[in-house]
């Protein structure tokens, strides 16, 4: 221990410690405070009241540690775990992270912590020297801290919600609020302050700390967001895909040509949304190679929304995007099936086909993807029950494709958009599958009628389609309607939904990943058609 301190000045040795250590444990090191009193280093056990090590304090050590074996495997299954993914997946630098879990462990130098450790000769508060220093008063109940936690709209609950532990604290946080990264930022600013102040180092005014922590939060989510370009962000999906992107705040880029405003009314307002949003347009087309490259220089990541005629035409972004060398993530067009995992007949077989080849394109081109499963769309298969020719849910009778009990999945547009944001810099989702399956959101058409029928309190009247009248009527059904009849023989008859496991090597599942997203369900989306 005492390479580390500088015997002259009794200070940390700032460049032995940082040639030892990495940069956070570096920085923890050097917040701890040391003695002005020069002493040996002595050998401590930490599991008896002397520091000396016995046969009796041994065994405490090695039954303390069973326990703690125990309850790190029970933790799997209770909210601890939960505190813990959460800590370590919030969008926060890593010092910051660290910190957090140490303070949940008491395991940072608080009075207590170093009094118990025979460092200190008391255990007081350096702030408030009211009461004694852990964790949770260092960093949250000190009445010193009242102008950092003050603001009433965010931390009310301050005055209002007891806790024991900081880990309690924390665990609250993550339940009922949305403040997790603005506590994280603004504990590590109080933790930093306190230190620099001890050391007589200079430091930012308490009354500072909110304000500035705010700054520094945003400023390094601002940093992290990558920008986003999308591609077909004027069509059905692609409009929740930008609003999406918007929404958290990533720099988000729409490629539209430049008549679009002049020649298309629709799609003019919508474009002027955008650019309401704080949407960056680029003038530019699939078909211009050349304005392509130049937009996609200007992003992190490409989103292909582009419709059902310019599938084969995706072939232009990859070329643009191997051009342009800079992209570190392609979404292609996808936003149904898993075309790799389907049954279907034809024609839908070669609609699925072109996805299938332009998968292995961008796969052998060595292009970083996520593909999106997000199965059925709610404003097409569900609005109608998947009725074809109807609009609004079904009165009288119902038509039921199959024997009805192969389960399939819905979900709502903005969700599509939401979880897709959600996968641009999440390095789990880097080349897989994101498949979107809610739980509240997996219905067999069976479950669907009689859920249907509950909501408008009546029976209705069920025709079964048995799967060779389906591969008959599909045969003989004009195009497009053979199309969306080979997509539910597949969904309806096939299961090709949910009749495969997930597994980590090719895929990853959207709600698992973001617990936190409330997605609409199923059964509230239908409540408007009562």
């Amino acid at each position: 221990m005492d390479i580390l301190i500088d015997p002259q000045t009794r200070q940390w040795n700032v460049e032995m410690v940082e040639g030892l250590f990495h940069e956070e444990e570096a920085e923890l090191i050097k917040q701890i405070p040391l003695s002005r009193v020069a002493s040996e280093d002595i050998l401590y056990w930490p599991y008896s009241s002397n520091g000396v090590y016995s046969s009796k304090s041994g065994y405490k050590f090695l039954k303390m540690e069973d326990e703690l074996m125990d309850r790190a495997h029970d933790s799997a299954v209770d909210d601890d775990s939960q505190v813990w993914k959460r800590i370590w997946s919030m969008n926060a630098p890593q010092k910051v992270k660290t910190l957090l879990w140490r303070a949940c462990r008491e395991a940072i130098p608080t009075k207590c912590s170093l009094f118990r450790r025979k460092i200190t000769e008391e255990d007081l508060c350096v702030r408030c020297r009211a009461a004694t220093e852990k964790s949770l008063h260092a960093l949250w109940s000190c009445s010193e801290l009242d102008l950092v936690w003050g603001e009433p709209e965010l931390w009310s609950f301050r005055g209002e919600v007891q806790f024991l532990t900081f880990k309690e604290l924390l665990s609250w946080i993550i339940k009922h609020t949305q403040l997790l990264e603005l506590f994280a930022v603004t504990v590590w600013s109080i933790w930093n302050q306190g230190n620099r102040v001890r050391l007589n180092q200079p430091a930012d005014a308490i009354h500072q700390i909110a304000y500035l922590s705010k700054n520094w939060l945003a400023e390094y989510q601002a940093r992290q967001k990558s920008k986003i370009l999308i591609i077909g962000g004027t069509g059905y999906v692609g409009k929740f895909v930008v609003e999406a992107s918007v929404k958290a705040g990533h720099p988000t880029f729409a490629l539209v040509r430049e008549n679009t405003l002049l020649f298309d009314p629709v799609k003019g307002k919508l474009v002027q949304k955008f650019k309401n949003l704080g949407v960056t347009l680029l003038h530019g087309d699939l078909y211009d190679h050349e304005s392509l490259v130049k937009a996609i220089k200007q992003v992190d990541v490409v989103i292909s929304v582009v419709g059902n005629l310019q599938l084969v035409d995706q072939v232009r972004i990859v070329d643009a995007i191997k051009e342009a060398g800079n992209v570190k993530r392609f979404f292609p067009s996808e936003f149904g099936n898993d075309v790799d995992r389907v049954h279907a007949v034809e024609p839908a077989k070669t609609a699925f086909g072109t996805k299938v080849q332009f998968r292995r394109t961008v796969e052998a081109n060595n292009i970083p993807y996520t593909y999106v499963a997000a199965n059925y769309i709610f404003g097409y298969y569900l609005s109608n029950l998947s009725q074809l020719g109807a609009t609004v849910p079904p009165r009288d009778k119902v038509i039921i494709f199959g024997d009805g009990n192969p389960k399939a999945i819905f979900n709502r547009e903005d969700d599509i958009g939401t979880y897709t944001i959600r996968a641009v810099d999440d390095p789990r989702t880097l080349n897989k599958i994101l498949y979107l399956r809610p739980p509240g959101n997996i219905y067999s058409f069976n479950e669907l009628v009689s859920l249907w029928e509950k909501k408008i309190g009546k029976t209705l009247k069920k025709i079964y389609v048995p799967e060779e009248k389906m591969l008959k009527d599909i045969q003989e059904s004009p195009i497009l309607t053979n199309v969306l009849l080979g997509f539910h023989h597949g969904v309806f008859v096939k299961g090709d939904h949910t009749n495969f496991e997930i597994e980590p090597s090719f895929g990853v599942e959207a709600s698992q990943l973001y617990p936190d997203v409330k997605y609409t369900s199923v059964e509230e989306y239908l409540d408007q058609f009562v």
